[in-house]
């Protein structure tokens, strides 16, 4: 089994890693870099006349830095599947549609050539295939299925598992895409699959070299500002990442407004911010079991249970909310590099009233970095829509990531239990401060590799098919057929007992195999089965490690 990083080894940008094994051939991912000239992984490799074919394409999750070149990718290899969550496909058509936007900008103003067209996009979007979490899902005729499980981060993101048979013996990689142990407001923390031990764990260590802040105190100080603000007749704009990242804010807010610990003011909702909000909200089965309530008495988590929350419908709209009353304005970008955050913080920079907020990751070159270096007093101006502008309002950074942080991802790779693991997504020391601390605290002693972007692994071949200590199969069990409800699942424990007298402690994907079988049920049973665990007297739901 050969793995080779075409992109996103040493580097945050460009993820993309494809798969050998055996005459199968898979590529993870084919995501973009986010900033500099050379914005491609090295599709180059997958490309030449000596490369045969490609079988799929996986997508772990809807991030440009993951999906970005996809539909370049497909215009060389266009009748190629590729497989993905339902909630990834709706987030992905809203990420393509604004980059196409944004080229069409970039040509007419810097005749910069577009690296792909609509019609490209529109291909691509035949090809793909939505999945089931948790079912394996056969690539085509490649030998190889895929599984998919959730990972958390943000909607519809997984964790995948790739199986295939090379030279007689199976061969499992698992790859991790950008994972977050804990549950968020939006989405719950990522189920790691078990049972497996893999031959090689692919996981991002983003955060590797960090200790992330108690998230309730950080969301805690986070409101403190919006009230000062509100309070001396200012305006606060959050500069946030469309997906996840504003939804998350949006719900930090609500929930107070709607417990009554924040006075009325209103919050603006600005950019691709809007139509992602839209997407979330049309896949209750990935959401949170509060977000969940939200969307089945509104039809949205976000917009409809509080009149204070407001969409931004026109662009002609802004100059009147940066001329009314004090109010919150959360908006895409989330690095000020452009789109109606950067509008709006043009305007207010100069304003001692006023604040930003920052919640997350700040590339080194964007006008959010600056602004933050002027928090830490190392500057006071930045560049903003090409233009250097003095700073005079109140500028605020708060630990909000939606990635795990160093200890968060050596428990998720014990969980997993690889035989070898292969750190990638970091810059830094961040893998190198990773690697340590999973040699430190692992119960095993494991390879750990550090490729960087270009690299090729070779995997020799382990033990026979038989010998592998895999996934258990199930076959249909006795809820096969039967909605789970309150009685069910006072089946399902008395069977349990019987089935697995000595275990402690399963997942939920475990507990739906065993009672539907394997592949048997679908993403409502998995809802259903969150939704009543917490009221049965037979369960005890354990909170994520460290949390």
């Amino acid at each position: 089994m050969n793995l080779t990083f075409l992109g996103g080894g040493h580097e945050i940008g460009a993820s993309s890693t494809l798969v050998e094994i055996g005459a199968a051939r898979v590529l993870v991912d084919c995501g973009i870099r986010m900033k500099g000239s050379d914005v491609l992984p090295n599709l180059a490799a997958i490309t030449a006349d000596e490369f045969r074919h490609l079988d799929a394409v996986i997508l772990t999750h809807a991030h440009m830095d993951h999906s970005g070149a996809l539909p370049l990718l497909h215009t060389q290899f266009p009748g190629v599947p590729v497989f993905m969550t339902a909630p990834t496909l709706g987030l992905i058509a809203v990420l393509l549609r604004d980059s196409l936007n944004i080229m069409r900008l970039r040509a007419e103003q810097e005749q910069e050539t577009p690296l792909y067209s609509q019609a490209a996009v529109d291909s691509l979007f035949d090809n793909i295939i939505p999945v089931t979490l948790g079912s394996p899902v056969e690539l085509g005729r490649s030998g190889v299925t895929a599984t998919f499980y959730p990972a958390g981060h943000i909607l519809g993101a997984s964790l995948v598992c790739l199986e295939g048979v090379e030279q007689g013996t199976t061969r499992r990689v698992v790859f991790s895409g950008d994972i977050a142990e804990f549950d968020q407001l939006t989405i719950p923390g990522a189920l790691p699959p078990r049972h497996l031990r893999p031959d090689v764990l692919v996981i991002e260590s983003t955060y590797g070299d960090r200790l992330h802040a108690a998230r309730p105190a950080e969301e805690n100080a986070l409101v403190e500002l919006v009230e000062q603000t509100i309070m001396n007749k200012g305006q606060l704009l959050i500069p946030a990442f469309a997906v996840g990242r504003a939804q998350e804010i949006l719900l930090i807010l609500l929930n107070r407004l709607r417990a009554k610990k924040l006075s009325s003011f209103p919050i603006y909702v600005d950019g691709m911010v809007r139509s992602v909000c839209g997407v979330y909200s049309s896949f209750p089965a990935y959401q949170s079991e509060r977000a969940r309530r939200l969307t089945e008495h509104f039809g949205n988590p976000f917009f409809g249970a509080t009149d204070e929350i407001q969409q931004v419908m026109k662009p002609d709209e802004r100059d009147k909310i940066l001329a009314g009353p004090p109010c919150a304005i959360i908006a895409s970008s989330g690095m000020l590099s452009g789109g109606a955050s950067a509008y709006y913080a043009k305007r207010m920079i100069h304003r001692p009233k006023d604040a930003i907020a920052f919640t997350g990751y700040q590339d080194e070159e964007s006008p959010g970095r600056q602004l933050l270096d002027l928090a830490e007093g190392r500057t006071n101006q930045i560049r903003l829509l090409g233009e250097t502008e003095q700073v005079g309002c109140i500028v605020r950074k708060y630990s909000l990531s939606a990635h795990a942080d160093g200890p968060e991802i050596a428990r998720l790779v014990e969980a997993v239990n690889p035989r070898q693991v292969v750190l990638v997504h970091g810059e830094g020391n961040a893998r190198a401060q990773l690697a340590d601390l999973i040699n430190r605290t692992s119960m095993s002693q494991r390879r750990i590799y550090l490729p960087r972007s270009g690299d090729t692994l070779q995997f020799n071949a382990g033990r026979k098919r038989k010998d592998i200590p895999g996934r258990p199969v199930y076959a249909a069990g006795p809820g096969a057929g039967r909605e789970l409800d309150e009685a069910a699942l006072h089946e399902l424990a008395d069977y349990l007992r019987e089935a697995r007298p000595q275990s402690s402690a399963m997942s939920a994907l475990e507990m739906l195999n065993l009672w539907y079988g394997t592949g048997q049920w679908t993403e409502d049973d998995y809802t259903r089965l969150f939704e009543l665990l917490p009221k049965s007297p037979n369960f005890e739901v354990r909170p994520p490690a460290g949390r």
